[in-house]
């Protein structure tokens, strides 16, 4: 979780102006790409593109950058817990999971992500009136809530790569017409 935490403006005094802007669009500043396998598995996992070209130098500023957030994010995770009105060990999971599924699978290394007291207070007073009083239906009702988003995002993240893959290749189409069109005859 501490790579997923970086300081934006320490990373543009550190890097050039052509390498911060392949850090930060997550682009590999060389090779040749690699077999169809591993090609697929950066696309599919961005952390796989940026951590090939991770500095160790940011290592010391990143476990610093972990553990601060790590002090601030348990006793939040406990706290989101209360007020959703699940067990606090909820929380931690919460907090400890989403993080590091979202650092496998988003494309900034700039970014750090977890419950929020917003959220909590949703799930609780939504599902409390529903679960009439009953602690374990209660928790059914949070845990199959927490899955269906899960479903729905994952559900929104293929339909905006299917849409991007669409968009690409009606691109790519019409670029080739374009360059039919163009040539002498």
């Amino acid at each position: 979780m501490a790579l997923g935490v970086r300081c934006l403006a320490h990373r543009h005094a550190t890097l050039g102006a052509e390498q911060h802007v392949n850090a930060t669009t997550s682009q590999p500043s060389s090779g040749n790409g690699g077999n169809g396998f591993s090609v697929r598995l950066r696309s599919a996992i961005p952390a796989m593109r940026w951590l090939r070209t991770y500095d160790r130098s940011w290592l010391r500023g990143d476990v610093v950058a972990g553990v601060t957030l790590a002090a601030y994010l348990l006793p939040a995770g406990l706290g989101d817990a209360s007020l959703a009105n699940v067990p606090p060990e909820a929380g931690l999971y919460a907090c400890l999971f989403s993080g590091l599924v979202f650092w496998l699978f988003c494309s900034s290394r700039h970014t750090a992500i977890t419950v929020t007291s917003a959220i909590s207070l949703l799930v609780g007073a939504s599902l409390g009136g529903i679960a009439g009083g009953d602690v374990t239906r209660f928790g059914a009702l949070a845990a199959g809530t927490t899955l269906l988003v899960a479903l729905i995002a994952f559900a929104a993240w293929l339909l905006k790569a299917w849409l991007h893959r669409q968009l690409h290749l009606r691109e790519r189409d019409a670029r080739l017409q374009v360059r039919r069109c163009a040539r002498p005859r």
